[in-house]
């Protein structure tokens, strides 16, 4: 068979030609060739670019090796090829998902604001994911496993599922960005479950007319003097509640109506807040409580 001219089609042999054809280079598509020798020996080889160098990577012999076979490995290494990886290159060692797990938190712990959430990450795969996952390979965990341990919790927690299925998809993320895997089996999992028709119950405003009162019930407690400035001073600001939580103060807090950045030590996404109130009409500080309008 001589070489072909024009553009290139893939599925070019059949069975038949794998069996009959006579001595030469005979190409399938996708760089794979069926190469016959003088003397009536046949083997699949490869023509790829592996970097910037072309590479001839031997696929084995027919029958041993089929030509469905021939053409699934020759396109798999055109992917690992494309995406820049080697597929000569010998594979590491496949973690399992829990080892996996772990190597993704540890990458992404840093990002966080602190060690809770990460406890909260951990005890939640250890409740839900590693007693059925934990311990196997992560390139031999399939789709309808993934399903599966999602499955029992995905009606019953809903907030606690999805909070499971992004962690989970963080770990196959991790695993195929590094090669132990080629596809991620979290993908679209959750178009395969019963729709979620949950909706979050937030607590309820308070009018604005009762805030004064409410400040003054607060006032009026046994609370260390601390916590009362401090809820006065998320009513005054509209800062959340982990800001003020974690606001480091000096002397006395911002004059109201002034503006100011409050975010808890540590976290860099401080917010500009302005006060709730008019300018003038008092400040928070130990010696004095502000008045609220209503």
């Amino acid at each position: 068979m001589g070489k072909a001219t024009g553009r290139h089609k893939d599925k070019r042999l059949s069975a038949a030609d794998v069996r009959s054809l006579k001595r030469g280079f005979h190409a399938d598509g996708h760089g794979l060739y069926l190469k016959v020798e003088p003397n009536d020996a046949r083997r699949w080889i490869q023509r790829i670019t592996i970097g910037k160098k072309r590479r001839d990577i031997g696929l084995g012999s027919p029958p041993r090796v089929s030509l469905k076979e021939a053409r699934e490995k020759a396109l798999d290494n055109l992917r690992i090829a494309r995406a820049g990886g080697d597929p000569t290159a010998k594979p590491a060692a496949v973690p399992t998902f829990e080892v996996a797990a772990r190597a993704c938190l540890a990458e992404l712990a840093p990002t966080w604001t602190g060690p809770r959430q990460s406890a909260i990450w951990w005890r939640s795969m250890e409740a839900y994911i590693f007693p059925a996952l934990g311990s196997r390979p992560v390139d031999e965990i399939s789709a309808q496993a993934v399903r599966a341990v999602l499955e029992p919790v995905w009606t019953s927690k809903p907030e606690t599922a999805r909070k499971l299925v992004r962690r989970v998809q963080a770990v196959f993320r991790h695993a195929l960005g590094r090669g132990y895997i080629r596809e991620d089996p979290s993908a679209g999992v959750t178009n395969t479950l019963p729709r979620h028709t949950d909706r979050a119950a937030h607590h309820a405003a308070l009018p604005y007319a009762e805030v004064g009162a409410a400040v003054e019930k607060i006032r009026a407690t046994q609370a260390w003097a601390g916590t009362k400035l401090a809820f006065e001073f998320l009513v005054l600001t509209a800062a959340r509640s982990g800001e003020v939580r974690g606001a480091r103060v000096s002397r006395e807090l911002p004059h109201v109506g002034r503006r100011g950045d409050v975010a808890p030590e540590g976290d860099h996404r401080a917010r500009p807040r302005a006060c709730a109130c008019k300018p003038g009409r008092g400040r928070v500080s130990p010696g004095r409580s502000p008045a609220v309008e209503t």
